[in-house]
């Protein structure tokens, strides 16, 4: 999934919101929806700013405790957070938990077959393993398809390349609900200790290699 974030849509957003009404518990809801709609997406000192002068308003307390509970929620996905675990079976049999690859910067894209921008990463994907290949670095493809059927034929008739895993439940998998994740593909970036770096990364189609690189090699970091 993607959207326009830019500062210029999401203001014009706001502005549409009193254009269209002068209610405040009509406006109070719409920018609740925004907010628990697109939390993920919102860019953070816009989200910060929008949180606090829609709470400075005294919405109505049921629609505020929405709020607080779903930022206490994406807390948990802070950078420096433990990455959530999971425990999911390999494209070749094996049980996989995040513990088996610490010691490693991991990369995790979720996506599934059907999703047209997943398949659209792939090239970028396959390019980003060779770039650093033989590095400590692991590539995890985690599958949200309902059946692993097409799962498997994707993988081997495409022979993509890093660790494949499939998720149970699609919509209703752990990963899903752990990450807080309302659209695919989405990437997540750990670092060496098992920690979060970045719980909605850049795709491989953007500047994720900057990033990969930084935790490989600190010291090269601008001070």
């Amino acid at each position: 999934m993607t959207a326009d974030t830019s500062l210029s849509y999401l203001e014009g957003y706001l502005v549409a919101i009193d254009s269209v009404t002068s209610s405040k518990p009509i406006r109070d809801v719409l920018i609740h929806k925004l907010i628990t709609g697109s939390y993920s997406i919102l860019p953070e000192d816009f989200k910060s700013s929008l949180i606090t002068n829609w709470k400075s308003g005294n919405p109505n307390s049921k629609l505020v405790s929405e709020v607080d509970e779903l930022v206490a929620s994406w807390a948990r996905l802070d950078k420096g957070q433990p990455a959530l675990d999971f425990s999911y079976e390999s494209i070749n049999g094996d049980t996989l938990t995040m513990a088996d690859f610490k010691g490693n910067v991991v990369y995790i894209d979720v996506w599934a077959t059907w999703c047209g921008p997943c398949i659209g990463e792939h090239p970028y994907m396959e390019k980003l393993q060779e770039e650093f290949k033989d590095q400590n670095v692991t590539f995890i493809a985690v599958s949200i398809d309902n059946t692993k059927e097409p799962w498997i034929k994707m993988v081997n008739d495409k022979k993509l390349g890093g660790v494949h895993v499939f998720a149970p439940g699609a919509w209703n998998s752990s990963i899903i609900n752990d990450y807080m994740i309302q659209g695919i593909p989405r990437f997540i970036l750990i670092d060496q200790e098992g920690n979060i770096v970045d719980a909605t990364a850049q795709r491989p189609s953007g500047n994720i290699d900057e990033e990969i690189e930084k935790l490989l090699n600190p010291t090269n970091e601008d001070v």
